[in-house]
């Protein structure tokens, strides 16, 4: 293989002046291979600009612009495979000069996608000016490969028939039905398809569903458009019919669309299920519609939009659960505009926690969707809030969990109003407060949190990232927040990948290996909470996270050592046998010899009551012996007797803090 031949296999640059490139063109083409090898090239470089579209971190909008002017040619080019007759060295020539473009055209979209390649260009202008050359240089070749291609036609309908676009075939006495009553149908279908994008690009709700209807009329809207190089037996009475009931299909996915993605037709739903419902029947009419004509056509569909829309309508689910329970006053309703005096205190999960004031003077914490700066959004978040709301809602009487107070709503989304908890999160709480902590305080804390957890499971809800920071505390009691939050294991991505090093060291042995092998996502269940417990109640009685003074380095292979080689921290001196063995239960690496949430109550009750029992003597012990000491002045009889005799009885004494 010669050079020029390596470079474009390779993908490298390739000359850029027209005669240059033809120049090249001519010296390759020697065989049919030379022009499969750039109808690949063709399909390669698109998929690398899809990847360049999805990361882009600026300039979406040109690079969209970009890539469906590549898609169309690309959906073109990918037929020409089978057209022997296209293969002539005058064809290769216009080929290769198509490669070239796009080539350059992904070149630009590297560098003014990424903050890195977009310093090169000083001014906007730059940008605009090559942008526009790049069109007029793609635009020019696709016009001189229309004719090969026919990737548009400007011949009019009624001068475009079949025995037109195949003159001299005999091929053309099996059409039944003129070509122009099929282009009737492909114009039918291309303005269905402009009228559903801009459905799409204005749409309030259920942008997702959108979108994959979108992406499928798309398809089926370009592989129409290149019918005109098809083989003549498409152009029977039975495609035609099966043609006319995709257009009625079509249009009735249209008027879907537009029920769907208005306030105004959102609010005739009766519900999700009908949503639901008329898209499956929908989907199923295209595919059964697209299928006769499928081999034709060459359309292709991807199965992730199935899943997508699936989360669509959980959210659709989700928002009608809101306004339902608004509607029948289940939850109060607060106009955003009575909140004053935000202030950030928090970010976790999928939102952004505020305090805030309300007009009565009140404190309440506001738990948003994102951070007002942000402009990233996932479809599917409304129905993650939800399910936390749900589950608030199930539990939020105990005196462990943080109160729901109610629902408000601001230009970003949905906002969740709880009860504002005034000492900050268990671990800010602990670095200035541990000081001052007794045995006394330490055994409540950790019955606060048992007993949140307690009432979780017994509502079989689990919490999945229990850690100090999602602990808070209000006027010394220990709330549980945050819980179905962090519901698809996102906190246990490797280190070097991941913000949430601090998660870590709460997550179980069998998480972290299933995400460390690369296998499936671990299921956490009920045993994974009393993991995260085990290590709190250790965390409380150090006063710090744990491992919190391992260096980074060490730190990038936590995951690994908790895992595989049974890391867990040490015992704190001082703390009782009884309670270190209790967390240490809790965090066993196998998830079958942990206790369940009652058993761990149990226990740290016993501990509790056993410290008000001490605390009750002790009491007693000096109310005695200050009635005793009264007596002994009035009877002159010996203090020092009477005091030995008292804790002789007494038989033990305990000090308030038992750790140092």
């Amino acid at each position: 293989m010669n050079e020029n031949k390596k470079n474009l296999v390779d993908g490298n640059e390739a000359p850029t002046s027209g005669d240059a490139v033809d120049i090249v063109a001519k010296g390759l083409m020697s065989s049919e291979t030379n022009f499969l090898q750039l109808i690949d090239e063709v399909t390669k470089i698109y998929n690398e600009i899809v990847e360049i579209y999805q990361t882009a971190e600026r300039n979406k909008k040109i690079c969209e612009d970009i890539l469906n002017r590549v898609q169309l040619a690309e959906a073109s080019v990918r037929n020409l495979k089978d057209r022997k007759e296209f293969f002539t060295e005058e064809n290769y020539i216009k080929l290769y000069r198509l490669v070239n473009i796009i080539r350059k055209m992904r070149q630009f979209l590297v560098e003014i996608t990424q903050l890195k390649g977009l310093k090169k260009y000083i001014h906007s202008k730059a940008i605009q000016e090559i942008f526009n050359n790049l069109i007029n240089e793609f635009e020019a070749t696709i016009r001189i490969l229309q004719v090969s291609l026919v990737l548009e036609s400007t011949t009019s309908a009624e001068e475009l028939t079949l025995s037109t676009v195949c003159a001299g075939r005999e091929a053309a006495s099996k059409v039944e039905r003129p070509f122009s009553d099929f282009l009737k149908l492909i114009e039918d279908v291309t303005k269905l398809y402009n009228e559903i994008v801009e459905i799409y690009q204005t749409a309030e709700y259920n942008k997702r569903i959108c979108e994959a209807m979108v992406n499928r009329i798309k398809i089926a809207d370009t592989a129409l458009k290149n019918l005109r190089i098809r083989n003549l037996d498409f152009f029977s009475k039975k495609n035609y019919d099966n043609f006319s009931n995709l257009v009625i299909v079509i249009k009735n996915i249209r008027q879907f669309l537009k029920k769907i993605t208005k306030s105004s037709g959102f609010e005739k739903l009766t519900g999700a299920s009908s949503i639901n419902e008329n898209f499956s029947n929908l989907i199923d009419e295209f595919e059964s519609t697209i299928k006769p004509l499928q081999f034709s056509l060459i359309i292709y569909f991807n199965p992730d939009d199935y899943k997508k829309v699936k989360t669509d309508v959980k959210d659709l689910t989700a928002e009608e659960w809101i306004k339902k329970k608004m509607k029948e006053e289940d939850i109060k309703y607060f106009e955003y505009s009575e909140f004053n005096k935000l202030k950030k205190i928090g970010e976790g999960g999928f939102g952004v926690v505020y305090k805030a004031e309300t007009n009565d003077n009140k404190q309440v914490a506001l738990k948003g969707l994102i951070d007002k700066k942000s402009s990233n959004i996932e479809e599917n978040v409304i129905a993650s809030f939800v399910k936390e709301l749900k589950n608030l809602r199930k539990v939020d009487h105990h005196d462990n969990i943080i109160s729901f107070l109610g629902i408000s709503k601001d230009d970003i989304g949905y906002i969740m109003v709880l009860k504002y908890a005034n000492g900050g999160n268990l671990r800010d709480y602990l670095k200035i407060k541990f000081c001052s902590l007794q045995w006394k305080n330490m055994i409540q804390m950790a019955l606060d949190i048992t007993c949140g957890l307690k009432c979780l499971h017994s509502n079989d809800i689990i919490h999945r990232d229990l850690h100090s920071k999602n602990i808070l505390v209000n006027d010394g009691k220990l709330l549980i927040a945050d819980f179905g939050l962090s519901k698809r294991l996102t906190e246990v991505t490797s280190n070097s990948k991941s913000n949430n090093i601090g998660i870590i060291e709460y997550v179980e042995p069998q998480c972290l290996r299933s995400v460390n092998s690369a296998q499936s996502f671990y299921i956490k269940d009920k045993r994974s909470d009393v993991y995260s417990l085990g290590v709190l109640l250790w965390e409380i009685t150090s006063g710090h996270p744990p491992f919190h003074n391992i260096e980074l380095e060490e730190r990038r292979q936590l995951g690994y050592h908790i895992s595989c080689s049974e890391l867990r921290e040490v015992p704190i001196k001082g703390t009782p046998l009884e309670y270190q063995q209790l967390y240490k239960k809790c965090w066993d690496g196998d998830p079958k010899k942990r206790p369940n949430i009652d058993e761990v109550y149990n226990e740290i009750y016993k501990f509790n009551a056993n410290v008000t029992n001490e605390q009750q003597e002790d009491s007693l012990a000096t109310s005695i012996s200050d009635s005793l000491n009264s007596l002994n002045k009035q009877s002159g009889q010996s203090f020092l007797c009477i005091e030995s005799s008292i804790v002789c009885n007494q038989g033990k004494s305990i000090t308030d803090k038992s750790l140092n």
